[in-house]
C-alpha cells in the first residue's frame, strides 16, 4: 500500500525528536530541487519530478542555487 503524507510526516518528525536533526519532507524536496540543478538538470525535469504545476514555483530554486553558487565563490575564490 502506499504511504500516506502523514506517515511520513510522522516517521521524519520521530527521527528528528530522537537524533536532534531538524529533518522534515520538504528539506529533502529543496536539497533534491537544489542538487539536481547544480549537476545539470533542467527546471522542466525538476517541475515533472515534484510535481509542481506551474514552472515558476520550481524556478525558485534557481535563485537559491544561485546565491550558494555566489556564497562558494566568495569563500573559496
Amino acid at each position: 500500500t502506499r504511504v500516506t503524507r502523514s506517515q511520513v510526516e510522522y516517521i521524519f518528525t520521530r527521527l528528528s525528536k530522537k537524533t536532534g536533526i531538524r529533518i522534515h519532507p520538504h528539506i529533502l524536496r529543496h536539497t533534491f530541487a537544489t542538487h539536481g540543478l547544480d549537476r545539470g538538470m533542467n527546471l522542466a525535469q525538476i517541475q515533472y519530478l515534484l510535481g509542481h504545476e506551474d514552472i515558476s514555483t520550481t524556478g525558485i530554486y534557481v535563485h537559491i542555487t544561485e546565491s550558494l553558487g555566489e556564497s562558494y565563490e566568495k569563500a573559496f575564490p
